[in-house]
């Protein structure tokens, strides 16, 4: 956890340990997030909650994509004969 965080006795959520009851530790601390350039985003409505929702599951999905594309990747590279990493500068004695 990053420093601060632990201290204060708040939590961070990850994709894989979110809360069921659909709201965060912070929210039910009645703490809200808002925007305040464009006010799209205003945790304390309904509103703008299922927006802040809808934002986080995109990113989910995004991260998802990125990992599996990277891994297909990977595999692809390693059955052309590839490996990873940097190339040694010295030669094994």
């Amino acid at each position: 956890m990053a420093p601060g965080i632990h201290d204060q006795g708040l939590t961070e959520t990850f994709a894989g340990d979110r809360p069921l009851s659909g709201r965060s530790p912070i929210g039910v601390r009645g703490v809200g997030v808002t925007s305040l350039t464009n006010g799209i985003v205003d945790t304390t409505t309904a509103h703008g909650e299922l927006v802040f929702g809808m934002f986080a599951l995109m990113a989910e999905y995004e991260a998802a994509l990125i990992k599996e594309r990277t891994l297909a990747g990977l595999t692809a590279a390693r059955a052309r004969g590839r490996t990873g990493g940097r190339k040694p500068k010295m030669t094994p004695p």
